[in-house]
């Protein structure tokens, strides 16, 4: 390859270049059952060369195949996925053996093991700062995968043990309501995509640069998408796309801590609303696989030229808590928290006036009722002595008889 500004038969001489299946996979394993590597594992095109990706979405599931060139596969994976999207999950008929697979439980003897191997005549001490060994990414299945990204080293002749966490975003149905330039996310169906069907920060962000790298420098990356009529980045362009990729980021950086108006207004790569990630803890230890070779025949078709290394990767625990994003306050929460402010100034506003003139009004006509009450009912039930006269004696019949009246 020369020193040429497009390189549009690139991806035919990375395919001619790469290393044989066979030479990359020697034995995997899926819930303690020995599977064939070629069913699980399929070509990926990505920064990195040719790559081989596990459980991610077929290629007319992720992307928008009419409106990329129809020169090379980005994807090979083909098993669809009808049965599980990233917004509802797996469908209540989704069986054991439905796509992407999922393991159904955490440990070991729920994960995927696999044995890689590579032969030393493939060494390229001048590839990767002399690094010998695999690297690996994981990331969402409705992600593009980008090895830039983060991503993990197996070293040769090392067993290198990953617990995975999830980090699950979730999205609250009554947020729906809001404009996502409030909720600071999307649903996947309020975001259009290019050269995606599935709407991701990360499938945004490849496409953002795809579209600035077009624009700064006239190509496009092998790896990224395209049309039929832009061509490929050349060696000659190498200078012009790390620069456009560092500027990017720098504009990124600073559109979130100053807000400046600048190219990525267009790319407007907001969060999904519902996504998820990983977290992972790494172990490893000596693969002394040469011992194990001599006492068992199950490695087979390696040589002194041969070097192995050992990967496992399963969930950390079985279940795990998602991270819920809700409105801060709704309306019943907006008067509820308002409620005892809005109490007190009403209280004291039309109460205490109609205390006022209760006390002063009515309180005393009840008052003089209450007591006109009490009067009338003594002069009922109180006998009174009614005296005779000054001129009737005690003896005199008149007397006598007024002592007699009440």
């Amino acid at each position: 390859m020369n020193n040429e500004s497009y390189a549009d038969d690139v991806v035919e001489l990375l395919q001619r270049m790469a290393i044989p299946f066979e030479d990359v996979f020697l034995l995997c394993g899926w819930r303690e059952q020995a599977v064939n590597c070629k069913d699980f594992f399929k070509q990926t095109l990505t920064e990195a060369g040719i790559c081989y990706t596990f459980n991610s979405l077929a290629a007319d599931d992720l992307m928008r195949r009419d409106q990329l060139h129809s020169e090379y596969e980005y994807m090979a994976e083909n098993e669809s996925s009808k049965q599980w999207n990233m917004d509802e999950g797996y469908s209540s008929g989704a069986g054991g053996n439905t796509y992407p697979r999922r393991a159904f439980g955490a440990g070991r003897r729920a994960g995927m093991f696999v044995i890689l191997k590579v032969q030393k005549y493939d060494m390229d001490y001048l590839c990767g700062n002399s690094f010998q060994g695999f690297k690996v990414h994981l990331h969402s299945p409705v992600q593009y995968p980008r090895m830039v990204n983060q991503f993990f080293r197996i070293p040769l002749s090392q067993e290198v043990s990953v617990s995975v966490e999830p980090l699950l975003f979730d999205t609250a149905p009554n947020v729906r309501r809001y404009d996502p330039k409030r909720r600071l996310c999307y649903y996947n169906h309020e975001r259009y995509l290019r050269y995606f069907k599935v709407y991701s920060k990360y499938n945004c962000d490849i496409e953002c640069l795809s579209n600035y790298t077009l624009k700064t420098c006239g190509c496009v990356p092998f790896s990224l998408p395209r049309t039929s009529d832009e061509r490929i980045c050349g060696l000659g362009k190498a200078s012009c796309t790390d620069t456009a990729l560092s500027v990017l980021e720098e504009m990124d950086l600073l559109h979130e801590l100053n807000k400046t108006d600048n190219f990525l207004e267009h790319c407007n790569c907001l969060p999904a609303c519902n996504s998820i990630f990983y977290n992972t803890e790494i172990s490893q230890a000596m693969f002394d696989w040469r011992k194990l070779a001599e006492n068992i025949h199950l490695i087979a078709g390696v040589t002194n030229a041969t070097e192995l290394s050992y990967l496992s990767i399963s969930f950390k625990i079985s279940r795990f808590i998602p991270i819920k994003r809700s409105e801060l306050f709704g309306i019943s929460d907006f008067l509820a928290n308002c409620g005892g402010v809005l109490g007190l100034f009403m209280g004291v506003s039309i109460l205490s006036i109609v205390e006022i003139v209760y006390y002063c009004t009515l309180k005393p006509l009840m008052a003089r009722k209450a007591a006109f009450s009490r009067s009338e009912t003594a002069k009922v039930s109180n006998p009174t002595l009614i005296l005779p006269p000054a001129e009737f004696g005690p003896a005199g019949g008149r007397a006598r008889k007024a002592t007699n009246k009440w």
